[in-house]
């Protein structure tokens, strides 16, 4: 029996979606994620990438895989927990299509709640879906005990102000798809892509 999940979740296992999934397949889509994701670590977490060299690493929620395959490329050894199974297998179809699958010590299908660790890692890994959980302080105190002395843990949420701009934007294309008539996935794209994409390109992630 599948462990139940958060509302979103279970949505994006029904719809098999992944939503945060880059290509990374060409080689050029795959430098420019390398690069963003090494500017956040870098520049903005104050994190060198040879800090990762060797590094024993957990991350809940690595959806696809991207993220963590940069870490992979960089040296980690990846211990992964990924509630939604199909996302679970993308993920280690992904980091062995650039031949970085030897870096999984473990793949999961798992929730924080209920991962049973006693085990400590140089970096804990939780990014963009906390606040969605039922118990959000729980969970948080949950990983803060996963790191070992010195290593570091890594959240991030999504505040509540950035969500209210999100929604908006939401109705906004809504508001276009109906006004301009889009009638397929694709027309509706073309739409998002016009009036978001220059700020999308701009996310440091």
């Amino acid at each position: 029996m599948k462990e139940p999940l958060t509302p979103l979740a279970d949505y994006y296992r029904k719809v098999k979606l992944s939503p945060v999934e880059h290509d990374i397949a060409a080689e050029a889509h795959w430098a420019k994620h390398e690069w963003k994701r090494r500017n956040l670590l870098e520049t903005h977490l104050k994190l060198p990438m040879f800090a990762f060299r060797g590094a024993e690493v957990i991350e809940f929620g690595p959806g696809s895989g991207e993220n963590c395959a940069v870490l992979a490329h960089h040296g980690a050894q990846l211990s992964l927990v990924e509630p939604i199974d199909y996302l679970a297998e993308k993920l280690r179809q992904k980091l062995e299509s650039r031949g970085l699958g030897k870096a999984i010590q473990s793949l999961e299908i798992g929730k924080i709640e209920s991962y049973p660790t006693t085990k400590a890692y140089d970096f804990v890994i939780a990014e963009g879906f906390i606040q969605f959980l039922d118990e959000p302080g729980k969970a948080i105190r949950r990983v803060s005990a996963m790191v070992r002395n010195g290593g570091f843990l890594v959240l991030s949420v999504v505040h509540p102000e950035g969500t209210f701009i999100e929604f908006l934007k939401k109705c906004l294309l809504e508001r276009m798809i109906r006004v301009l008539g889009a009638s397929s996935r694709d027309e509706e794209l073309v739409l998002a892509r016009a009036l978001f994409l220059r700020d999308f390109e701009k996310i440091n992630h």
